[in-house]
C-alpha cells in the first residue's frame, strides 16, 4: 500500500500538507471541526461534541446542516487514497495513519522508546524519546485556544509532552549526555518550577556539565519560590541531591 501523500499537524498551528504543498483548509469553523476531528483522531467524535466546538452554547437552528457541510468540504480536502472521514453514529471518525498526523507519530516514538526503556536499551530509547519531542513545532493549535474543546485537549497533549521530556532528559543524563539537557530544559523549568523530574534533571546536567554553582543556584531559586509560594521544602530527592552536588559526589 503507498503511502498517501496527504500529511497533517496539530502540534503547532493546525496545517495540512499534499507533497510538501500547504492545503487551504477553510474557514474558522471548518478548521475548528478538522482540528477536533484530528486530536481525537482513529475515535468517534459525537457531533454534539463538534456542534459545541464550533458554536459553544447557543448553536444556530442550521448547526446540524452547516456541520454537514464543512465534512462534505474536508472529505473533498482529503480526496481519495489518504485519511478517511467516516460518518459513525452519533458522530464522525477521521480514520488516520501515525505517518500522517504528527500527534501519533509522537505516541509511536514515545511508545518505543519507553518499550525500549524497560528492556534495558537506553541508547535506543534516548534515540525514540527524542524524536518524539521534535515532532512538535510549538504549543498545540495555539490559533484555536478560544475554543474550550480545543483547549482541553491542548492540555491533555501538553502534560504528554511533559512526561515525555521528563523521560528523554532522565535517559540523557544517565547516559552521560549532560550538555545536550542543559541546552533545552532551563526554560521548561522555568516555565514549571514545581515539576520534580524536570527539576532533577536540570541540576543533575548543569553539575554533571562542570556547572556546579549554577546548579546550586537554581536549588536556592527553587527553596525560595517553593517557600513563598505554597509554604513547602524542596522533596527529599532535590534535598539529597543539593548535598550530594555541595559535598562534590
Amino acid at each position: 500500500m503507498l503511502e498517501s501523500p496527504l500529511k497533517f499537524g496539530i502540534l503547532g498551528p493546525l496545517e495540512a500538507q499534499e507533497a510538501g504543498q500547504h492545503l487551504y483548509i477553510g474557514s474558522h469553523k471548518q478548521r475548528v471541526v478538522l482540528a477536533l476531528l484530528l486530536c481525537r483522531a482513529n475515535r468517534i467524535v459525537s457531533t454534539v461534541a463538534l456542534d459545541d466546538a464550533v458554536w459553544g452554547a447557543t448553536p444556530p437552528r442550521t448547526a446540524h446542516k452547516n456541520l454537514q457541510v464543512y465534512v462534505s468540504a474536508l472529505r473533498k480536502t482529503i480526496g481519495t487514497g489518504g485519511p478517511r472521514l467516516l460518518h459513525t453514529p452519533p458522530g464522525y471518525t477521521l480514520r488516520i495513519e501515525p505517518e500522517q498526523l504528527d500527534v501519533l507519530q509522537f505516541h509511536k516514538f514515545v511508545e518505543a522508546g519507553r518499550r525500549a526503556a524497560s528492556a534495558g536499551d537506553a541508547v535506543t530509547a534516548a534515540s525514540l524519546l527524542g524524536q518524539a519531542i521534535r515532532v512538535w513545532r510549538g504549543p498545540v493549535l495555539p490559533e484555536l485556544a478560544s475554543v474550550p474543546a480545543i483547549a482541553a485537549e491542548a492540555k491533555r497533549l501538553w502534560d504528554q509532552y511533559l512526561y515525555a521530556y521528563e523521560d528523554w532528559a532522565e535517559t540523557m543524563v544517565d547516559l552521560g549526555h549532560h550538555v545536550q539537557v542543559v541546552e533545552g530544559i532551563d526554560r521548561l523549568a522555568r516555565r514549571y518550577p514545581f515539576r520534580e523530574r524536570l527539576r532533577r534533571c536540570q541540576l543533575l546536567a548543569l553539575y554533571r556539565s562542570g556547572r556546579p554553582t549554577e546548579a546550586l543556584a537554581q536549588f536556592e531559586a527553587l527553596r525560595q519560590l517553593l517557600a513563598r509560594e505554597l509554604g513547602l521544602s524542596p522533596s527529599p530527592v532535590l534535598a539529597r541531591l543539593y548535598e550530594s552536588i555541595l559535598a562534590g559526589t
